[in-house]
């Protein structure tokens, strides 16, 4: 991400929340005067503002249009679910899934049991897909549909599946954001998991016995057995119900199980049902492409049925897909211009005690989530902001990325203009934009969600469940026990476009230590002096790190001359102090990063390399994107290898040439090696330059003033 041409003062914090009054108030008059909700008028003044005080700061319009951007992309698989749930839905019901399973589930559920069924079904489905979204548009549809034949107000039916849904996914280790909290403040995914217990499993057993005792005393319009028939009757009569219409869950569980992502498991689901609907339910080609756009559409005679099985399509997503457009889009000015680094700093510095601090980081995460429409950013900031202060204050990271999945994954959906609160209006049919504000009221029906990061505010408190850090988890690295991480698409998408504005890595841990370099800033030289091996931007362009000397190349792969250090902006260096050495045996005529793996003892740590190699042919990048290729050449190879769940971001490995000669250099592309051998450190402290980190102490290396 591109920064202004020149430095800019930090926005101050009277400048950074007029936009989000503004535009907030606008949402609440358009609410209350004109008995309307439609955010996407608002969010564009918002988004207006925002613009225009950056330009009054000295923003390039460039620079604020690539922020505004830069969360939209990141979204992109996010906003293709929204679409493909559309087709997923229309798909189900001409399938006959969605009929059969409201058939037969009008059968056997009671009216007394239905939300806690509702509510379990949605949990152990979400748990088992780590999927809140595609269990909401797929069970969720069935939930709600049961509930509104047994006279279930939607909102009551709804709040039953989103507490359900969002419970499993923030619970779920094969969730997105269950993987990304842990993720972002160097904790172990299992560990962060137990840590959500105490909080999240007294929300849960409360909201199981609201949901049974409204069950047992809501007086509801059920309908009478001959209307009850009558509905029957109508499935029946315009559906072959069969086991056979269970085939599309059974695929999407199938293919979730297996470790695809949603978007690959919800079109199993699509394609599956859409086989189905036309091989099975007699539905022709042309009825296939309407349910894919249109959605499905059935007239059975009774008004019931139809409300439930004529949704879906494409069509049904669009104006969702603009307001997430719009959301994102004000999410992505106010991050680009510090307004959420501004507040959030004021708040860091009133903060006196832990109890403080946790609250602080589960309500700002929420707010952000209130002002970005989106959970990754917001647990990505707030989750790189207060790390260190948690550290200061004595207390595990576990509190912070349980602070940061209560105050995202949970209450998004609360957000009725957040992607997901978007999502859950639709999808479930909650009619919100269409004036129905009484289906509002699945807000404080939806107990799971709000009442987990009340407890977790309300706790430290009294010094319950608050872990303490220890010498241990500050000072080492958690190697061979760090599971690997299974990262979906979404998630994977947005690590690789999420970029903090400083190209800072990873720091000597001798600096670190001996100059307490997470509060102050580190002199060139002395980051040269005690880091050598690595790379470093200079005006743009990546320079080799080497024996404690920098060294540039030009298109060509020749190193140039006027390499100076003195224009060293930030580094990526690491003391290298060797662990072990190995002699590479049998590697002539391979690639050296093919073996790399072979020889080094664990998959699950970093590595810091220096590789003395001959190589018969190598292919290096040159400074400006061109590819050379030069032949019989030694030299060393330095940079870094990386473990299996840390691949999709970084790949394997970072490694960089520089001949014996210090003629020739460039980052590795290829090689065909002779012979080599390596020296291999183990790499303690990380921070990869996303919002991903494994580690503990990161830290920026910059130029003096």
């Amino acid at each position: 991400m591109r920064n202004p041409s020149r430095p800019l003062p930090e926005m101050p914090v009277y400048l950074a929340i007029i936009p989000i009054v503004i535009t907030v108030s606008l949402l609440a008059l358009q609410l209350i005067a004109f008995n309307r909700f439609d955010p996407q008028p608002p969010l564009m003044f918002g988004i207006f503002i925002a613009a225009a005080i950056g330009v009054m700061r000295g923003w390039k319009w460039t620079d604020i249009e690539e922020g505004m951007f830069k969360i939209v992309i990141i979204s992109l698989p996010a906003i293709a679910i929204l679409l493909l749930i559309g087709i997923l839905i229309g798909s189900w019901v001409a399938s006959g899934t969605v009929p059969y399973m409201i058939y037969y589930g009008l059968q056997i559920i009671s009216p007394q049991w239905f939300l806690v069924s509702g509510f379990i079904l949605c949990s152990l489905m979400s748990l088992a897909l780590g999927t809140s979204w595609g269990t909401t548009g797929t069970l969720g549809i069935v939930v709600v549909g049961i509930g509104s034949s047994l006279g279930f107000p939607l909102w009551l039916s709804a709040a039953a599946v989103i507490s359900g849904a969002f419970f499993g996914d923030k619970m779920s280790p094969i969730s997105d954001t269950t993987n990304l909290a842990p993720a972002i403040t160097g904790n172990n995914v299992y560990a962060h998991i137990k840590n959500m217990i105490p909080t999240t499993f007294p929300a849960m057993i409360i909201g199981l016995i609201v949901y049974l005792v409204i069950g047992y005393t809501f007086k509801t319009d059920a309908l009478e057995p001959e209307e009850l028939n009558h509905l029957l009757g109508a499935i029946d009569g315009h559906f072959k119900l069969s086991i056979m219409s269970m085939i599309p869950p059974v695929v999407v569980l199938f293919m979730a199980i297996r470790g695809h992502s949603a978007i690959p498991s919800m079109f199993g689901g699509v394609i599956s049902a859409l086989v189905l609907a036309f091989a099975w339910q007699g539905l022709s080609l042309g009825g296939v492409f309407d349910v894919i756009l249109a959605g499905f559409f059935v007239e059975t005679g009774n008004e019931i049925a139809n409300n439930i099985f004529n949704r879906g399509g494409i069509e049904s997503m669009t104006d969702t897909v603009s307001l997430v457009f719009f959301a994102l889009t004000f999410g992505g000015i106010l991050e680009q211009l510090g307004c959420f680094k501004a507040i959030s700093s004021f708040v860091l510095k009133k903060i006196k005690r832990f109890w403080q601090l946790q609250a602080s980081a589960i309500s700002g995460t929420f707010f952000m989530v209130m002002g970005t429409g989106d959970a990754y950013l917001p647990m990505a900031f707030i989750g790189r902001l207060f790390s260190q202060a948690y550290d200061k204050f004595g207390f595990s990271r576990l509190n912070l990325s349980r602070a940061i999945e209560e105050g995202g994954t949970l209450m998004t959906p609360l957000v009725p203009w957040s992607a997901s609160g978007i999502f859950v209006g639709a999808a479930l049919g909650l009619g919100i934009r269409e004036g129905n504000f009484e289906n509002l009221l699945y807000i404080p029906l939806a107990v799971g969600c709000w009442l987990s990061p009340l407890l977790g505010m309300i706790f430290p408190m009294f010094g319950w469940f608050s872990k303490k850090s220890t010498p241990e988890e500050l000072a080492s690295y958690a190697d061979t026990e760090e599971p690997e991480t299974q990262v979906s698409q979404p998630l994977r998408t947005f690590l690789k476009w999420y970029k903090p504005p400083v190209s800072a890595y990873i720091a000597s841990p001798e600096v670190a230590f001996e100059h307490q370099v997470q509060d102050i800033r580190i002199p060139t030289g002395l980051a040269l002096e005690n880091g050598d091996t690595g790379f470093v931007r200079i005006d743009g362009e990546e320079a080799i790190v080497l024996d404690k000397k920098i060294l540039c190349y030009n298109e060509h792969n020749h190193v140039k001359k006027d390499c100076h250090p003195e224009s060293l902006d930030s580094a990526n260096l690491t003391h290298f102090t060797r662990n072990f050495d190995e002699t590479i045996e049998n590697a002539r005529g391979k690639d050296i990063r093919q073996v790399l793996p072979n020889i080094l003892p664990s998959e699950n740590i970093i590595y810091a390399l220096k590789i003395r190699a001959e190589f018969a042919e190598i292919h290096l990048k040159a400074a400006k994107g061109n590819n050379n290729v030069f032949k019989n050449i030694s030299g060393t190879l330095c940079g870094f290898y990386y473990p299996d769940y840390l691949k999709n971001i970084t790949g394997h490995s970072i490694l960089f040439f520089v001949s014996d000669d210090n003629t020739i250099a460039g980052k590795l592309l290829e090689s065909q090696t002779i012979r080599a051998h390596i020296d291999i450190q183990q790499i303690c402290k990380l921070n990869t330059g996303l919002p991903l980190t494994t580690g503990f102490l990161t830290m920026d290396i910059k130029k003096n003033d």
